[in-house]
């Protein structure tokens, strides 16, 4: 298996509509760096490893990426049940409205691992009801983390505490609760409480779901950066092989969603110019330091909503297999189900705000429509660099632009 390590060559193919320059990544996860610059625009599967794609110019080249060999660790409470590979995991991170709802509803939907959504909606709450936990805010999202992916509750009071919280909704996303599954509720009891038994939790997690998922917003991190707490994460769980995928959005049509929800002031206020450029300069941020990860790039993904929206099957297998995940044919069904809906099904999901059911290829550039020329300009204005690292032109240009 280690000799066929998938070349993932994930790239936004450009829309005419919205004049957008393609925008392309490579992400190599094969032992040899390869600095070839792909010129494609589909996603491929490369396995031969002395093939390089054809050269382009316009493509930014990624760092060259070196493996990391790791050894695995066994501790007393669960020595007996830990598989002779390491755990692979995968976490989910991106901005509100950037399709990381649709797509944790995606991996949720497979039995074979251990989905969990939004779990710093809790270590939030924390900050909240007491302010001393703010300075401890980065510790608890990395013991949490460390809780969910490498299946290590009881190895922190961050990941104890957070388990005496797992009964509850603690998110209006309705994704399926891995702690209220058959795995940790036999027979349809959930008589343990998991806070006491925190052990136990490890060894479901270890022993019933072959991997651990799960997504994280930006709004909810230290500064509202991917930076604040990766390179810890990966150091902190050297026994387990940690992916991330980033989700990105094209931030004219993000902004103009949060608005519509009324998460996000209006360009009538005075306000949001200041708002927009917050948004675009963490935006540009996280783009900037996951195609800069140095010794883990092979570990990292960045995905395009327009084509998990455009090209909904083939990014899905495209994510399986960085992820090194096997894709049950439940969740091809899944995915064509879920972005290929009847009209009747779309009138009746389209006004629930994390519905997972969409006609996704009309609502790629749907924002176009929507968003006033005002809004587009601010935008525009406060977002160029987020905007040029995606390859995206403006569409309210003026003469002093050209």
């Amino acid at each position: 298996q280690a000799d066929f390590k998938p070349k993932l060559l994930l790239v936004e193919r450009p829309s005419t509509e919205s004049h957008s320059k393609s925008s392309e990544l490579q992400t190599d996860s094969s032992p040899k760096p390869d600095t070839g610059k792909p010129s494609s625009l589909e996603i491929h599967f490369d396995v031969k490893t002395d093939s390089k794609p054809k050269q382009d110019s316009r493509t930014r080249s990624m760092p060259e990426s070196r493996r990391v060999v790791l050894s695995t660790k066994l501790y007393h409470d669960v020595q007996p049940t830990i598989p002779a590979k390491r755990r692979r995991s995968l976490l989910i991170y991106g901005a509100d409205r950037s399709g990381t709802t649709f797509t944790t509803k995606m991996f949720a939907a497979d039995p074979q691992l251990m989905t969990v959504y939004e779990p710093l909606w809790i270590t939030s709450r924390w900050n909240k009801e007491d302010l001393t936990q703010i300075q401890n805010w980065k510790r608890n999202v990395l013991d949490l983390l460390k809780g969910i992916l490498s299946c290590k509750f009881a190895r922190s009071p961050a990941g104890i505490k957070f388990l005496s919280h797992t009964t509850e909704k603690w998110s209006g996303a309705f994704v399926n609760n891995a702690f209220k599954s058959p795995a940790f509720c036999p027979n349809g009891t959930c008589h343990i409480n998991l806070a006491a038994n925190p052990s136990y939790a490890d060894k479901v997690c270890l022993t019933k779901y072959k991997h651990s998922v799960t997504k994280i917003g930006e709004p909810r991190t230290p500064d509202k950066l991917i930076s604040s707490f990766l390179p810890m994460l990966f150091t902190e769980n050297p026994d387990t092989d940690v992916r991330v995928i980033q989700l990105i959005r094209d931030p004219r049509a993000s902004m103009n969603s949060r608005i519509k929800l009324g998460w996000m002031l209006d360009f009538h206020h005075s306000n949001f110019p200041n708002s927009v450029r917050r948004v675009c300069s963490n935006l540009a941020k996280n783009i900037r330091f996951g195609r800069d990860l140095g010794q883990w790039q092979e570990k990292y993904m960045e995905v395009h909503y327009r084509d998990l929206a455009g090209k909904p099957l083939e990014t899905t297998e495209a994510m399986y297999k960085f992820a090194g995940f096997e894709m049950p044919d439940s969740i091809r069904d899944w995915v064509i189900r879920n972005t290929s809906p009847s009209k009747e099904e779309v009138r009746k999901e389209e006004k629930k705000t994390f519905s997972s059911v969409r006609n996704s290829t009309a609502n790629i550039d749907k924002w176009q429509k929507d968003s006033p020329i005002g809004r587009t300009r601010i935008i525009e204005e406060h977002c160029k660099e987020a905007l040029d690292l995606l390859g995206l032109t403006r569409i309210t240009l003026t003469d002093k632009d050209i």
